[in-house]
């Protein structure tokens, strides 16, 4: 695959803006599948597989499997699966959201993974996500986004003025709730405002998973455009990537190419379309099993599979230099990042690291690597999470983003093009092939 920087910029940042929520990612991840050929399958029904085909599953709206069947037996080639999640740290509407404080109305909020709390303020906010709608005796689900766009003002200066020196701390229960009308005028309720967009009588709304975000699009900053400034690149920024390279691959190969994107990283990834859950091993078992493989051939399989786990790494902050490592800081647009720790909060290990360094290697590719301060407390990602469960090999591998975790964080633009061309080359390359003599060694 050849990497075009500004195509995929721009595919980048139009997806990032046409996605408020997880299920609106996966709504329009599938749109960019089904325009290079993949053809959807449904997990109440049968599975019929054949090499060459593109296939891919979505899981209840927000995660979704896509795969490439190769030639080669799976038991001989293994599968190279890329992996991200569609889920961002967010302000999540509460079931009965409505509040009113001297005549103003306001919408209760709870606090979705870890975001920057403080981030979130003075800003115009979007609401979006997927509503449970009754339709006839059937609940469906509905997408919807809402028209207008909401805001949580801040504390003016002269009312708090120690928040300079001491520093804002917010109380999610009486400060976050966002404001959503004067109240002069009596306002429609939340399920009347949703049964208008989604043209049902407000009763058949019967239940909603809705999360603000930044309503500002996406948008280039720095002297010649080098930075890219924009909400939920961790982890739609390695979403892009990863189908990107799926959807960039050749038309004959010999490897079977997996990407799976999961929901529900930023809260422990403990669900049904978690990595802690089973829908990647559900996913790979019935694809075994559909192109005629029995047990023996299917953990065969498994033992010769690798999954590049693909999540944010740290850069370094220019403005708080301390308090990364000093022997591995990663920086902008300097290329993908290889994370390493001593605990597998990461995936990585040696081999599966030398792997990725002799790819990087061979193909010219720019690589670095990040470690955390021994004295700090790490992340983590779905690698590590994903290889206990399923006995895989894993790497761990992001872009450089500073700002992890705000309400919009900041990547170089040419390392979206390096984890890119790295991901379609996982899904090819000799180094990640299996070690079958090795393995008969010990």
């Amino acid at each position: 695959m050849k990497c075009a920087d500004a195509d995929l910029l721009a595919a980048l940042m139009s997806l990032i803006d046409a996605s408020p929520s997880p299920a609106h990612l996966v709504r329009n991840v599938v749109k960019r599948l089904e325009a290079s050929g993949f053809q959807p399958l449904t997990e109440e029904l049968p599975f019929e597989l054949e090499p060459g085909q593109r296939r891919y599953v979505v899981r209840d709206g927000s995660a979704l499997c896509a795969f490439r069947i190769g030639n080669a037996p799976l038991e001989e080639a293994g599968l190279r699966i890329a992996g991200a999640h569609t889920d961002s740290p967010a302000l999540k509407l509460k079931p009965r959201p409505e509040l009113e404080t001297r005549e103003v109305r306001s919408l209760g909020v709870e606090v979705y993974g870890g975001p920057i709390l403080a981030t979130w303020l003075d800003r115009p906010l979007r609401l979006a996500g997927q509503v449970a709608v009754l339709e006839g005796e059937m609940v469906r689900r509905r997408l919807v986004e809402l028209p207008f766009h909401m805001t949580v003002p801040s504390l003016a200066l002269h009312l708090n003025r120690e928040v300079n020196e001491k520093g804002l701390i917010l109380n999610p229960q009486t400060m976050l709730p966002v404001l959503l009308a004067d109240g002069r005028e009596k306002i429609p309720s939340l399920e009347a405002l949703l049964g208008d967009l989604l043209s049902c009588a407000p009763e058949c709304i019967v239940g909603h998973d809705l999360i603000f975000g930044d309503a500002t699009p996406a948008s280039l900053c720095g002297l010649g455009g080098e930075f890219l400034s924009a909400p939920r690149l961790d982890d739609q920024a390695m979403c892009c990537a990863a189908i990107e390279a799926l959807c960039g691959l050749e038309e004959s190969l010999d490897t079977t190419a997996v990407t799976i994107l999961f929901d529900h990283e930023e809260i422990g990834s403990r669900s049904n379309r978690g990595a802690a859950g089973a829908f990647l091993g559900t996913m790979l078992r019935r694809m075994t099993a559909s192109l005629g493989k029995d047990e023996e051939a299917h953990l065969r399989t498994l033992a010769g599979s690798t999954l590049l786990s693909l999540d944010a790494a740290h850069a370094l902050h220019p403005n708080h230099a301390s308090l990364h490592d000093p022997t591995t800081p990663p920086l902008l647009n300097r290329g993908a990042v290889l994370k390493v720790n001593a605990d597998l909060h990461y995936g990585t290990e040696a081999l599966t690291g030398g792997q990725v360094r002799a790819c990087c290697r061979r193909l010219g590719l720019p690589l670095q690597t990040y470690v955390h301060r021994a004295d700090l407390r790490c992340g983590s990602t779905i690698g590590p999470i994903v290889a206990s469960e399923l006995g895989i090999h894993c790497a761990d591998v992001g872009p450089a983003i500073l700002a992890m975790h705000a309400v919009r964080e900041l990547m170089g633009v040419a390392d979206l093009c390096s984890l890119t061309t790295l991901t379609s080359a996982f899904f090819t390359a000799a180094e990640f092939a299996p070690d079958r003599a090795s393995a008969r060694q010990g």
